[in-house]
């Protein structure tokens, strides 16, 4: 058996495991989320600066936590994408696409408060930038993610 015949038996197989695709369909969804973040947040950031100006404390805050509006923003459009990558992909689930995602939503929200959590420790006590403590808040919600899309969105008795 040549090496190319070896190599493509070991992703076969590899696929064939619902981690290693969850894995790669994490990695996707997270660059995808993550590349929306720091478009947002670089389109944002002169808007926030006239927010910091604000009179009303409440605007203030918000252009100085911009950051933490824009992972919403980001994490918002993006739960559609990942339910149909996870969907798709991951659990090869058929089923009403809608009701998945209005459940992902259901996941991805205590997925995304741990998230917003990190990122928040990340930029306002480690001092990282917020590009940074996004990457660092994903690792912490592949968890939840996981086991939330396996036993809630794609279970079986919700089709």
């Amino acid at each position: 058996m040549g090496i190319i015949k070896k190599l493509k038996a070991l992703i076969e197989k590899l696929w064939a495991l619902e981690f290693v695709r969850f894995l790669c369909a994490g990695a996707f969804n997270t660059a995808f989320n993550w590349g929306l973040f720091a478009l947002l947040w670089l389109i944002l950031k002169p808007e926030a600066s006239l927010l910091m100006a604000a009179q009303a404390s409440t605007l203030r805050f918000i252009g100085g936590h911009y950051y933490a509006v824009v992972t919403w923003i980001a994490w918002f459009l993006t739960v559609p994408v990942s339910t149909y990558t996870m969907r798709r992909f991951v659990f090869r689930h058929e089923g009403a696409y809608f009701r998945q995602v209005l459940r992902a939503y259901g996941v991805y929200l205590p997925a995304q408060l741990v998230s917003m959590g990190v990122l928040v420790f990340c930029v306002q006590v480690l001092k990282f930038h917020p590009l940074l403590g996004q990457l660092v808040a994903v690792c912490f919600s592949t968890v939840i993610s996981y086991v939330g899309n396996k036993f809630f969105t794609f279970r079986a008795s919700f089709s």
